[in-house]
């Protein structure tokens, strides 16, 4: 089984941030064959690993495409929509984003695996999330819940190579690239969403406390309090750290985007500082379990 990632430096630098490398350590420490797909060399990647692979990124999507779509203002989100399905349409396995930490050995029995984040249940406005589907409820893992949480597109895990699904979707992010401009937010999560519902995958996908416990719209700083003890936000169930450690596979830790201005001068030296000033907290103890 391969775990795969991407990374791209939209500003030229030589070496993968931090996080990036606390992540890449954690899938290896669970003993899984990690593919890092790029379209340059770095200067800090784990030496002396034969489960650690870097691969040529243009045997997926060659870089003139890659750089195209990047030219029609498309975000790099979307085109690593693209790069994510491409990988597991060539060799199946693990999909995970370079912030994410794997906790525990990755499964594999099942045909596929789905994950959910925490999904806002109240708070009206553009959203409208009191009127949020429960697709999920009735389903095989969420027994008890009320299936309102959402699809996160990492990770996932597709068993087997060339598969039927993985060619839908992939049909469909290039029919929207054709468009050459910039797509909505989430326009693939949905796409693979509504495709999941409509071929009636449900017993595949999992409760947020399984792959996804921390929502992206949560961008508080985990040094300090978060997550030391559980919490509602808009109606959804916020986990403490403690049960994350005790249960959680992945968690994807969304604080160092650059998508919004709290948090793009989170940096490594800003990473450094905070596990240095924060030593016992709900990160360090992530970092340390992963």
């Amino acid at each position: 089984m391969i775990v795969h990632q991407f990374w791209y430096n939209l500003t030229p630098c030589p070496s993968l941030r931090a996080l990036n490398l606390y992540s890449i350590r954690s899938i290896l420490k669970q003993a899984h064959t990690l593919y890092l797909w790029a379209y340059q060399p770095f200067d800090n990647l784990p030496s002396n690993n034969p489960r650690f692979q870097l691969q040529d990124c243009n045997q997926l999507l060659p870089f003139r495409e890659f750089q195209g779509y990047l030219d029609n203002h498309i975000h790099i989100a979307h085109v690593s929509d693209l790069i994510r399905i491409l990988a597991l349409k060539q060799y199946g396995g693990w999909w995970l984003d370079s912030d994410s930490l794997v906790l525990r050995p990755l499964p594999s029995e099942d045909a596929y695996y789905f994950a959910t984040l925490p999904a806002k249940r109240v708070g009206g406005g553009f959203f409208h999330y009191e009127r949020k589907p429960a697709r999920w409820a009735g389903s095989k893992h969420f027994t008890g819940l009320d299936g309102k949480d959402e699809f996160n597109n990492s990770p996932f895990f597709v068993k087997s190579a060339n598969d039927p699904w993985v060619a839908e979707i992939e049909a469909f992010i290039r029919k929207q690239f054709e468009k050459k401009k910039a797509l909505p937010w989430r326009t693939v999560l949905n796409k693979m969403q509504a495709s999941i519902v409509e071929h009636q995958m449900h017993d595949y996908v999992h409760p947020a406390i399984d792959f996804c416990p921390l929502p992206f719209w949560m961008r508080d700083n985990p040094f300090k309090d978060a997550l030391n003890k559980p919490q509602t936000k808009f109606g959804a169930v916020i986990p403490c750290i403690d049960e994350i450690v005790e249960r959680s596979t992945v968690v994807q830790l969304f604080f160092m985007s650059s998508e919004k201005a709290k948090t793009a001068e989170r940096d490594d030296a800003w990473l450094e500082k905070m596990l240095a000033t924060y030593p016992d907290s709900a990160l360090n103890r992530l970092l340390i379990r992963g």
